[in-house]
């Protein structure tokens, strides 16, 4: 118990020392370890039973399966397996009470019985990795404490300063256009479900294609006379308390405005510290486009 204690104290004190520092990097080899321990104990479990225990091997290799899949085709490496031990971590700290009363090595039941060495580190690690993952806002969870307003938001919160402004590009939206218009909008894909305007480009995440395929897109819209409703652009100029810096792609941005606001006379329309909206003039100089709200 004592060694417990302790180790559990040396892991909060390394988490109060990388507060500001390079905690996610450590996060990502914990999960890599813990990852490895739970195929160790599958694979111990499957040889030590042999058909024995049946229906809990099947459920043993389900849950490794879901732990295994998850980085296939993820940008995001081995990080993604974390979020397949929801099932094969706690699964495998209960197969070790199992081993530890079955084996005969006196080693391997020593080895097991410290599953609950292995709780006792989990449970501060969960709560601290609840606490300080934040996805994609103020990563200080005290700042997180007024609610959206708009429609599907409601009950969900975050900074002052960002629940206005997305709140008020949202309302814009809706003002701007019509339900059945199509929106090019610069990597906000939620906001085509939360608006139901469709994607211009026929996807709602195009910083996931490349630039080269982004032009070759806007270009077959143009030859059509397709043109979007409306154009919106990401700006996040709010702090990095506010906004992921990321989430700005300069390039493909930069070529979006060139084409529309420079080479098809949109103009702005409104703007705020989370984007800014471009539209086609009215009246013949901005044309007739399937997906222009100001010319019908």
């Amino acid at each position: 118990m004592a060694v417990a204690i302790l180790l559990v104290l040396i892991l909060l004190g390394s988490v109060v020392i990388t507060w500001r520092g390079p905690i996610q990097l450590y996060a990502s080899r914990a999960t890599c370890a813990m990852a490895g321990a739970v195929l160790l104990v599958a694979v111990l479990f499957l040889l030590h039973f042999r058909g024995r225990e049946e229906k809990l091997g099947i459920v043993l290799l389900a849950s490794v399966f879901a732990m295994v899949i998850g980085p296939v085709g993820s940008a995001n490496d081995l990080m993604m397996v974390g979020y397949g031990m929801w099932f094969a971590l706690p699964l495998t700290i209960l197969i070790l009470d199992v081993l530890q009363r079955d084996l005969e090595s006196p080693r391997l039941r020593w080895m097991c019985s410290l599953n609950n060495l292995a709780l006792c580190l989990l449970v501060p690690l969960a709560l601290v990795s609840c606490y300080t993952n934040v996805y994609r806002d103020c990563p200080d969870r005290l700042k997180l404490d007024t609610p959206f307003t708009y429609g599907p938001l409601r009950h969900i919160y975050s900074t002052r300063g960002k629940v206005a402004a997305v709140d008020a590009a949202l309302v814009k939206i809706e003002e701007l256009t019509k339900r059945d218009d199509r929106v090019l909008m610069d990597n906000i894909p939620m906001f085509h479900y939360l608006t139901g305007r469709a994607p211009f480009l026929g996807t709602p995440w195009p910083r996931l294609e490349s630039l080269g395929e982004i032009k070759r897109r806007v270009a077959r819209a143009t030859e059509r006379g397709d043109y979007p409703a409306l154009l919106v652009c990401r700006t996040m100029y709010g702090g990095p308390d506010e906004w992921p810096p990321d989430l700005v792609h300069a390039d493909k941005t930069a070529y979006l405005k060139a084409h529309y606001v420079g080479a098809h006379g949109y103009t702005l329309v409104w703007e705020n510290p989370f984007c800014q909206m471009y539209a086609r003039p009215r009246g013949p100089a901005g044309g007739e486009g399937r997906g222009d709200a100001n010319a019908r």
